[in-house]
């Protein structure tokens, strides 16, 4: 049998090529995100690493009274002393690090899904 022999011949399946494409879109989002980990990992660690010291606490204990004088002092910015006895960003990247992770991994995956949805139109739009 020939192809003459067939009133349509068989066409190659779109959608085998459709599922390659998501799957390698997939792929780059999961690339993405564990470098976005990754990278906020590394982050946090050199921050409660610095941080965490006597010297950073010191700095801190220093600046919070300095604020604290300056507002009995009638300082023109309205400065409150802050309640914490650590620098915040410890305090953010040690005790909410899970929620700031989530946080980063959603916008990451809301971007790279806007992104994906271009470049999926542009494609689809020349063939």
């Amino acid at each position: 049998m020939t192809a003459a022999d067939y009133p349509n011949p068989p066409q190659p399946s779109a959608s085998g090529f459709r599922w390659r494409r998501l799957v390698l879109w997939l792929v780059g989002y999961v690339a993405v995100a564990a470098v976005a980990t990754y990278w906020l990992w590394s982050a946090r660690q050199n921050v409660v690493a610095e941080l965490s010291g006597e010297a950073a606490l010191q700095q801190w204990q220093q600046f919070n009274d300095e604020m604290a004088e300056q507002q009995r002092q009638g300082s023109p910015v309205t400065r409150k002393r802050s309640p914490s006895e650590e620098p915040p960003s410890l305090v953010l990247l040690r005790d909410y690090f899970g929620g700031i992770l989530l946080s980063v991994l959603v916008i990451v995956g809301f971007l790279y899904a806007f992104v994906a949805f271009l470049v999926e139109g542009l494609l689809r739009s020349k063939s």
